[in-house]
C-alpha cells in the first residue's frame, strides 16, 4: 500500500513538473538519464 501511495504522489507531483517544461523535452531528458 505504501508504495501504491507513494507512487501516486509522485505521479501527481511530477505530471506538473512535465506540462510546466514540455513533456517532450521531459521525456528526452528522462531517456538520456
Amino acid at each position: 500500500v505504501l508504495d501504491k501511495d507513494t507512487g501516486r504522489i509522485r505521479w501527481v507531483y511530477v505530471l506538473p513538473e512535465f506540462q510546466r517544461k514540455g513533456i517532450g523535452t521531459a521525456l528526452v531528458t528522462y531517456v538520456e538519464h
